[in-house]
């Protein structure tokens, strides 16, 4: 069953049943989907297998790259939903994508485990090349407000990030700071290693977080902040933290 809200979902609107645990992602459009896919369908199974029963709840924007990417991952488990929050409304939201893009955007749509679609129907540039500029105000604009309602629902974000991040406030590196002033658990995957298997980055601070994007080089490695462990080793600890946090 699918359900359309006309007006943006107040924040913890998203409601799930105990012993979901729903994740936000963000990142970039223009990502190695064939490189980044089986890393996020490796960090979500081991949210599985370490979450002593919990099912994955993927709340995403489904815009092109990142987004659907991990869609694709998360759907990858029969278990597992995807829930849609669209910037506005479906059709505005369509016609503003590349064919490709927007294929892809129906086909998960239409997937039997996206269960729930939110249409925020925040103005959107009128067609493709401006809903692309950068210049483009309404595209901020809804971006911001689509990303404010996922960060709100979810407990933990996974944000494929890499260094020279563009710095919009709609970016993902802009998202993943203000998950971070917000106290939400921020995981990393650095999309220019394939060997990163994604980090928990506990106790950063988002100017930390801008610091590191901004340099040169490997943004990640002996900086001393964060984790660097390997997933199996801190997801008990993410686990036990989410479960005496404060709904």
């Amino acid at each position: 069953m699918s359900a359309t809200h006309s007006q943006p979902p107040l924040p913890g609107d998203i409601a799930l049943p105990e012993r979901w645990l729903r994740i936000g992602v963000t990142g970039p459009t223009d990502i190695d989907a064939d490189q980044v896919r089986p890393r996020l369908r490796a960090l979500f199974e081991r949210f599985e297998q370490a979450g002593g029963g919990r099912k994955l709840a993927l709340i995403s924007c489904l815009a092109a790259g990142a987004d659907q990417v991990a869609a694709r991952a998360a759907l990858g488990c029969p278990d597992n939903i995807v829930w849609a929050v669209l910037p506005g409304s479906l059709e505005a939201y369509r016609a503003g994508q590349a064919p490709a893009a927007r294929a892809e955007l129906d086909e998960i749509l239409a997937h039997p485990q996206t269960r729930v679609r939110y249409e925020l129907g925040l103005p959107l540039p009128a067609d493709e090349a401006d809903h692309q500029a950068a210049t483009s105000q309404r595209r901020q604009d809804a971006y911001s407000h689509a990303n404010t309602v996922m960060l709100s629902n979810a407990d933990v974000l996974v944000a494929l990030l890499r260094c020279g991040e563009p710095g919009s406030r709609a970016g993902s590196a802009a998202t993943a700071a203000r998950a971070l002033a917000a106290g939400l658990p921020l995981i990393v995957l650095n999309t220019e290693d394939e060997h990163d298997a994604g980090r928990w980055q506990k106790g950063l601070r988002p100017e930390e977080l801008y610091r590191l994007l901004r340099q040169r080089g490997p943004c990640w490695e002996g900086q001393g902040v964060g984790a660097t462990r390997a997933p199996q080793e801190w997801l008990p600890e993410l686990l036990e933290y989410l479960e005496g946090a404060p709904a």
